[in-house]
């Protein structure tokens, strides 16, 4: 049903040119597609909310979706180079709050996909990319 409902949405925003719109849709069909066991039709659907994508909001989402999902994959370089991507948007994205109260309160939900970050790195003995996750971490609180 809900996989349904985003592909209309879809296809009335592509028809309207309202490109961040789909990419918005591509992201939560993502999440669909990975809540239903459909790896490969979500990574393609964060791919394409990637490549939609004007803004920082969705690229840094589909960005630690698919280092989330590549590290279930046990493909632990493309998690860590989606994870360095997902972490330099989000870095962009809270410059962008100015208001602390308010970027306080929006990377809260940050904090799961960033514990995964430095835990793959540290995993893997990517001493470079664990020592930058935990910065921007820490950075964020």
């Amino acid at each position: 049903m809900a996989e349904e409902q985003l592909q209309t949405a879809v296809s009335h925003f592509t028809s309207m040119g309202m490109v961040t719109e789909q990419a918005a849709c591509q992201l939560a069909l993502g999440r669909v597609y990975a809540g239903l066991e459909q790896p490969q039709a979500a990574q393609s659907a964060w791919q394409q909310a990637i490549a939609l994508s004007d803004t920082t909001e969705i690229q840094w989402q589909a960005e630690m979706e698919l280092a989330h999902h590549a590290s279930q994959q046990q493909t632990a370089a493309e998690a860590l180079r989606h994870y360095r991507a997902g972490v330099t948007a989000l870095t962009a994205q809270r410059r962008q709050l100015w208001q602390p109260t308010l970027a306080g309160a929006y990377l809260q939900h940050t904090t799961r996909h960033m514990d995964r970050a430095i835990a793959l790195a540290f995993q893997e003995g990517d001493s470079a990319a664990a020592l930058h996750f935990v910065e921007e971490s820490k950075a964020q609180t």
